[in-house]
């Protein structure tokens, strides 16, 4: 029933890419239930979640995959470029969510491992290209971490220990800059 789920919801929302972007609100709000906000737009990204909240005049960009999220949310405001990857675990007692607060920006090619659940707070930029953050490890027996991002943050450089070990990023110019906090 599950994969049955899946198909027809992948079949609905690469028929709504040749849809504009109100009629895409309306119809996945309908539909799977999700609340998007007003002037939200959505572009060629297949989004695979349970939970959907995407706030007003927010964007996603082409070619993004959310799959396997039980939450999704994305603030006000807030904008995901192009060829990003955010996926989650299927073990059923994970958190599985990615959230991103008001203002913020993910640029291009970043891998998101969500099972443990990642929050980026408002006014974050997620710089570079190609940056992975993980929420779990090889070996499953260590278990997951949450990844928390507070306020006002660039991906940068990395500044502390357990940034690095959870992002690494080829080009290694990937990590949080926080203003407030130097």
């Amino acid at each position: 029933m599950r994969r049955l789920k899946v198909v027809l919801s992948l079949v609905l929302q690469v028929l709504a890419m040749l849809l504009p972007n109100t009629f895409k609100r309306i119809l996945f709000g309908l539909v799977f239930g999700w609340a998007i906000g007003k002037g939200a737009k959505i572009g060629y990204s297949i989004i695979l979640c349970t939970k959907v909240r995407i706030g007003s005049n927010s964007r996603i960009g082409h070619l993004n995959i959310f799959r396997d999220l039980k939450t999704l949310e994305i603030g006000n405001e807030t904008k995901i470029l192009n060829l990003n990857h955010f996926m989650a675990s299927k073990e059923k007692e994970w958190p599985d969510a990615f959230s991103i607060g008001n203002n913020s920006q993910i640029t291009s090619r970043h891998f998101f491992d969500c099972s443990g659940g990642i929050r980026i707070g408002d006014r974050c930029l997620i710089g570079g290209r190609d940056s992975q953050c993980w929420t779990h490890f090889f070996d499953s027996r260590d278990g997951i971490s949450r990844i928390e991002w507070s306020n006002w943050r660039l991906l940068t450089d990395a500044t502390s220990e357990q940034e690095q070990r959870f992002c690494t990023a080829k080009y290694r110019r990937i990590l949080l800059w926080a203003p407030a906090q130097l």
